[in-house]
């Protein structure tokens, strides 16, 4: 089983408008429900909901859920969701979202860590970043480096 996260894709962050990051984004969910895998949307506390299209591409569809977090790194609020599924059937989680190289990166170095045996795989054209995404592509292949289970990838596969 694979489980998309969508991190902070909300208006009180302004890359969230990013039309493409969004296109992208909604394009993946509907992979995944194609699949009937689940897809969990961490929402920052004090940034407004998720944007329209993203909730909209998720109404009605019981696998999707959106989780309220207080910290840029939302692995504790994954963490306590995971707990409904078999972890040893989840082979892959694939990310999506803003920042980047903050609130993303914390995100799935946090959970790489409490589950080192699944792949955590980052989408690189769903993800953006306010600091320029060659600064946050660049802090991620640096985490990369020292995570096994972390990878960045973009339309021709991994990135290094």
């Amino acid at each position: 089983m694979k489980i998309l996260i969508v991190v902070d894709c909300q208006p009180g962050f302004g890359i969230s408008n990013d039309m493409d990051l969004v296109k992208n984004t909604v394009k993946k969910i509907q992979e995944f429900k194609e699949r009937n895998d689940p897809v969990i949307v961490l929402e920052y506390r004090g940034y407004q909901r998720t944007v329209e299209s993203i909730r909209d591409a998720l109404k009605n569809y019981p696998d999707g859920v959106f989780l309220l977090k207080d910290y840029n790194d939302g692995s504790e609020e994954i963490e306590n969701h995971l707990d409904r599924y078999d972890i040893s059937e989840i082979d892959e989680v694939q990310f999506c979202g803003v920042n980047l190289n903050h609130c993303v990166l914390e995100t799935v170095t946090g959970l790489g860590e409490k589950y080192p045996k699944i792949d955590m795989t980052i989408l690189h054209e769903c993800c953006g970043s306010q600091d320029g995404m060659e600064y946050a592509t660049n802090k991620v292949l640096d985490v990369q480096k020292r995570h096994a289970n972390v990878c960045l990838v973009d339309a021709n596969g991994p990135m290094y």
